[in-house]
C-alpha cells in the first residue's frame, strides 16, 4: 500500500470515528432533553457543540500539526586545518554520520559570506587535482573521517578579502563546516 493511500485510510477512519462520536453525542443530548422537557435549549446547545467540534476537526484537517521528527540538517563535522606545501589541507577528523558525497556541496566566500567566489558539488572535485580537490581516502563514496579537501594557497590569494571555505548539506543548504583560510 502506498504512503498516500495509507494516509487516506487513516484520515478516513479517523473522520468516521469522529462523525460517529458526534452523532452519539447529539443523540444522547436529545434523549436527555426529552427526559427533562427542555428540548429547545438542549437542542441548541447540541447544535452549537457540534458546530464547534466540526470546526476544530476541519481546522486540523486543513492545517495538521507537524507531528514528525525535526528535519535532518546533515551530519556534524569536526575538522583540522593545516597549511603545507603551498596548500591548505582540511582533514575531516570526525563526522556524526557518514553520508553519500552527492549530498554535499562546497563554496568559497568572503569572510562575511555575502559574496560567493566559487561553488560546486563535491563529486565534481573528487580526485581532480585542481584549485580545490576532494580526496575520498577510504573510497567509500561517503564523507567520512580522514577524507581531505586540498585548496591551493595561490588560488585563495587571488581574492582580496579573507576567504571562507564552507561545506554544505545540499538537501537543506545548511553549512556543516566552515573554515577561514586567510
Amino acid at each position: 500500500m502506498s504512503v498516500e493511500l495509507g494516509m487516506f485510510a487513516v484520515i478516513l477512519a479517523t473522520l468516521m470515528l469522529i462523525g460517529a462520536t458526534i452523532l452519539l453525542t447529539i443523540l444522547s443530548i436529545c434523549i436527555i432533553a426529552r427526559k427533562y422537557k427542555r428540548k429547545g435549549k438542549m437542542v441548541s446547545a447540541a447544535i452549537v457543540m457540534t458546530m464547534i467540534i466540526i470546526t476544530i476537526l476541519f481546522g486540523v484537517y486543513l492545517w495538521p500539526p507537524n507531528m514528525g521528527p525535526p528535519s535532518y540538517s546533515g551530519p556534524a563535522v569536526a575538522h583540522t586545518l593545516k597549511e603545507e606545501n603551498q596548500t591548505y589541507v582540511i582533514t575531516i577528523e570526525d563526522i556524526s554520520h557518514e553520508d553519500e558525497l552527492k549530498y554535499f556541496s562546497y563554496c568559497l566566500t568572503n569572510y562575511q559570506m555575502n559574496e560567493t567566489y566559487v561553488e560546486g558539488d563535491i563529486l565534481d572535485i573528487l580526485n581532480v587535482q585542481n584549485n580545490i580537490t576532494f580526496y575520498d581516502n577510504d573510497n567509500n563514496s561517503k564523507l567520512s573521517s580522514n577524507d581531505l579537501f586540498v585548496i591551493k594557497c595561490e588560488f585563495v590569494d587571488t581574492y582580496p578579502d579573507p576567504v571562507r571555505f564552507s561545506l554544505k548539506w545540499k538537501p537543506t543548504g545548511d553549512i556543516r563546516m566552515g573554515v577561514v583560510l586567510k
